[in-house]
């Protein structure tokens, strides 16, 4: 009788007598490599592959046929590798910085400031100029990203330099005596936090606690991220702002919260 059952089912009807919830094992599933800076923390912590950005960015591509593959680079190689077709996508991205991609709403936005150790007494409302003859250490891609005035700076400034690696500058700040760093407010406090509890830097403890004072020169950045098919940014834009309807851009935000303002010297200026 089960036998004849399921000839009648494959003879008369000419469809499997079993239904098929399952997605369709034809789906095919598109990994992205995104380029993302290796350096900022709490937007991005490599260690366990999470931070606001790279949550937004995970959670933006959810059951889609998406998969995003993290590559951890600085800041101007992974645009360099975007630029020559090696990535499929970059996050903090500006259009007055890449010549080619399509370009997502915005995503994150950044309090970026210029930080300088509070005993050099340096006046808190300063403008730009102030910069010129002093030594700077800013982030990469920093001169470009800032806009023209920063950048004209950095151009004649022989004191001007941009690094990879975001925590290296508050160790030049503390401890060389860089004038300025300038970086985003968020990450300055993650890494001030991790050198504070870092037992290996115990001997110089003293001067990694200096109190600092944070100079607002600029203006909030509004970071969109890009990637190189306008399909893919489309997908991400449509599911970014259903994110930001139903609340789940709000939630990752929050769960970060505790890591954005970490600094707490008690002699700053803010």
């Amino acid at each position: 009788m089960r036998l004849l059952t399921l000839a009648s089912c494959l003879l008369v009807y000419s469809t499997p007598c079993f239904s098929d919830n399952s997605p369709s094992q034809h789906t095919t599933t598109t990994t992205l490599n995104i380029g993302i800076s290796f350096a900022i923390p709490p937007w991005v912590i490599t260690e366990n592959d999470s931070g606001i950005e790279l949550d937004i960015l995970k959670q933006a591509f959810t059951n889609t046929n998406y998969k995003v593959k993290p590559n951890y680079l600085p800041f101007a190689l992974a645009y360099s590798l975007f630029e020559a077709g090696k990535l499929d996508g970059v996050i903090n991205a500006k259009e007055s910085a890449l010549n080619t991609g399509y370009f997502s709403e915005p995503v994150v936005t950044f309090q970026n400031v210029a930080i300088s150790l509070q005993d050099k007494n340096f006046p808190d409302n300063i403008e730009l100029s102030f910069l010129k003859d002093k030594s700077v250490i800013a982030f990469q891609k920093a001169s470009i990203l800032l806009g023209g005035e920063f950048q004209d700076m950095a151009k004649k400034n022989a004191m001007y330099q941009e690094v990879a690696k975001q925590g290296l500058q508050i160790n030049l700040l503390m401890i060389r005596d860089i004038d300025f760093i300038i970086m985003d407010k968020s990450i300055f406090g993650y890494h001030w936090q991790q050198v504070q509890n870092d037992p290996h830097l115990i001997r110089t403890k003293s001067k990694l606690d200096r109190p600092v004072r944070f100079h607002y020169l600029f203006e909030p950045t509004h970071y969109p991220f890009v990637f190189k098919s306008e399909k893919i940014r489309d997908d991400f834009n449509l599911n970014l702002s259903k994110m930001r309807k139903n609340g789940t851009y709000d939630q990752i935000i929050k769960r970060y919260a505790h890591l954005s303002n970490l600094y707490s010297g008690k002699k700053s200026a803010d």
